[in-house]
């Protein structure tokens, strides 16, 4: 089991936190694209490995997206 914290903005954002993209639409169920923060930048920048070699540290700002959501996962031991 695991307790979560959705991030509703950048703040909190740390990495290893999941990325969920709907690229088509704004709504939840339609989610075709995950990511994993890999790197938060001095200036709040947030960036994102997906597959793919031109995908290791990826600006967020970059990833066209009409939707994003944000989890942090925190485990229960």
């Amino acid at each position: 089991m695991a307790t979560w914290k959705w991030h509703t903005g950048p703040s909190g954002v740390q990495i290893g936190d999941i990325v969920f993209c709907n690229q088509d639409g704004t709504k939840w169920s339609g989610i075709d694209h995950t990511a994993v923060v890999t790197k938060v930048d001095s200036k709040g920048n947030i960036f994102v490995s997906q597959h793919g070699k031109n995908r290791i540290d990826y600006p967020l700002k970059k990833q066209k997206t009409k939707a994003l959501w944000i989890v942090t996962v925190y485990p229960n031991y």
